[in-house]
């Protein structure tokens, strides 16, 4: 009898940690990424839409144009994840516009370089 009260009580603190691992990605994610549009320089909108988050790769192709910038594939990966999301799947967080590193080396005055790492670090810091 206490071997079995010992492994359920096992299986219910491994199910509770799991559960606030899971859900501590998630904060951290959708943090992170609107942490990263705000930062992001805008002159069009473009750069700063095509922070989307996906569960188990990188986006490789950006999201809408210049001219026709598109926000809700970035608002539907928030929601997606939040409703999905589940351990030990691996989130990524990125933006494949092909002037991104640029603007992160500080080729723009509207934002320092390194706003990538910056965002990213003020995000993790705003949940633990």
């Amino acid at each position: 009898m206490f071997h079995s009260r010992r492994g359920s009580e096992s299986a219910r603190v491994s199910a509770a940690l799991a559960k606030f691992v899971g859900e501590t990605v998630v904060k951290i994610a959708t943090v992170t990424t609107v942490e990263l549009e705000f930062a992001t320089p805008e002159l069009t909108g473009f750069a700063e839409s095509n922070w989307v988050i996906m569960i188990g790769g990188e986006r490789t192709t950006p999201v809408g144009t210049r001219e026709a910038v598109d926000f809700s594939p970035q608002q539907n990966s928030i929601l997606m994840l939040n409703a999905i999301y589940k351990l030990p799947h691996l989130v990524f967080i990125s933006n494949p516009v092909n002037y991104i590193n640029d603007l992160n080396n500080g080729t723009s005055a509207k934002a320092p370089a390194g706003f990538v790492q910056t965002s990213m670090a003020k995000a993790v810091k705003s949940i633990i």
